[in-house]
């Protein structure tokens, strides 16, 4: 009797690690799915994820970096040492406009319609000098670099994040709807 109580415990332990482990966010898909949007080699990649406060910063790095053809690791070393994503836009002669995105009306997210209401429809001379948090450009390099790498709704995008989905959460269903039921490539068509 006690054998099977040992045998039934670890088995409910065996099964929680497991159920744990799947709701886990895959870090190195994750990484590996930046690298190749933004053509970048996959270590230089996870050197700079070593140095941002979150790995779901580095659609941010990216972005800037490719935008002014700076070096990836020193943005990421800037931001180890506590710079704020708005100083690093500024130094390098971009605005907030980079993380403008075209949406149609408004859009039912706590998350996402605050910050695209930063970006007046019928004020684009202020969009440069829209005033977006760090957490605002991690929202939208990540919106952007989801749903253009994978073909991935915007919309969709927006509600994951609403439900409280991290960016490599949502990369990974962006991943599977995009590889398809029998892994063919396909473009995700799903709405809102």
């Amino acid at each position: 009797m006690q054998k099977r109580i040992q045998v039934l415990t670890l088995i409910v332990i065996l099964l929680a690690a497991a159920s744990a482990q799947a709701g886990v966010p895959d870090l190195a898909a994750y990484t590996q799915a930046v690298s190749e949007y933004f053509k970048a080699d996959v270590n230089q990649v996870q050197e700079v994820a070593s140095y941002l406060p979150r790995a779901d910063e580095l659609p941010v790095v990216y972005m800037v970096a490719n935008k002014v053809g700076s070096d990836p690791l020193a943005m990421a070393k800037e931001r180890y040492e506590g710079k704020k994503w708005q100083a690093i836009l500024k130094e390098n002669g971009l605005g907030s406009d980079l993380f403008r995105v075209e949406v149609r009306g408004f859009v039912p997210s706590s998350v996402y319609q605050p910050i695209l209401d930063k970006f007046p429809d019928d004020q684009p001379a202020a969009w440069k000098e829209a005033p977006l948090t760090d957490r605002d450009c991690l929202n939208m390099a990540n919106l952007m670099f989801i749903s253009d790498h994978y073909g991935y709704s915007m919309y969709r995008v927006m509600a994951m994040r609403d439900k409280g989905r991290s960016f490599p959460q949502i990369q990974t269903e962006a991943y599977a709807v995009a590889q398809g039921p029998q892994g063919e490539k396909k473009t995700a068509k799903a709405g809102f």
